[in-house]
């Protein structure tokens, strides 16, 4: 997925207020909470920005299909475990107190069905009242940008980021390339993301369906960002 970009990945999300959303997750954890929080599991923790900051308050893992990513996260965060593995059929054999998924990394399983699969193996990896905060991607075709530039314009790197979103149904090809010039010259890199597009109203039956009772947290990580919040009820209660 970011084979192309993953050496300059932390470049291109430099003014992402990583440290800020992290707080704004303890709050919500702590607001939330039926239980103690002292473990967190963050699937699809790409080079580990997030983590770093949660780990001073928890104890932290986190989970990608990303390996290179993930060499990056060991080096930040090296007293936390890490694991190469798909969301959709994650199996780590310990559970947790609360679950992670941000920056839009769900839309990744494309189909309800892998959704609903994946939704069911953080209920597996959590313990009863833990909790999942779940960062959505576009929740309708109409919200996708067909065309997006970015441009980064640091000492030791300059970045142009343009990307082309072509909708088709319920899935998204988004076909991304960067120019990246360094000391040593200019490089012309291309990447495709495969991407679903879930609606809320999915979004919340599926955390239904794998045992949790769910809400939207508006503006959760700032104006536009939003996060489902899923508490995972006692297999023996009712659904509601």
């Amino acid at each position: 997925m970011f084979t192309a970009s993953g050496a300059f990945y932390d470049e291109l999300y430099a003014s992402k207020d990583y440290q800020g959303e992290a707080s704004a997750i303890l709050a919500l954890l702590e607001k939330r909470r039926q239980r103690p929080v002292d473990s967190l599991l963050d699937v699809g923790c790409g080079t580990g920005n997030h983590l770093v900051e949660l780990a001073r308050h928890l104890r932290v893992e986190g989970v990608d299909l990303d390996g290179r990513l993930l060499r990056f996260a060991r080096a930040k965060v090296p007293k936390a475990r890490f694991s190469e593995a798909d969301m959709c059929t994650l199996h780590l054999n310990r559970r947790f107190d609360a679950i992670t998924c941000l920056f839009g990394s769900i839309a990744y399983v494309r189909t309800l069905e892998r959704m609903a699969q994946t939704l069911e193996r953080f209920a597996a990896h959590l313990r009863v009242g833990g909790l999942v905060v779940l960062q959505p991607w576009y929740r309708s075709a109409e919200r996708c940008p067909s065309l997006q530039v970015r441009h980064i314009d640091l000492a030791h790197v300059k970045i142009a980021r343009l990307s082309h979103t072509l909708v088709d149904g319920r899935e998204a090809l988004v076909k991304v390339n960067y120019l990246v010039g360094t000391a040593s010259g200019i490089e012309h890199v291309e990447e495709r993301h495969e991407l679903g597009i879930f609606s809320h109203d999915e979004h919340l039956e599926g955390l239904d369906a794998a045992g949790f009772e769910a809400t939207l947290a508006i503006d959760a990580l700032g104006p536009g960002v939003d996060l489902y919040i899923g508490t995972l009820r006692d297999p023996g209660s009712q659904s509601s």
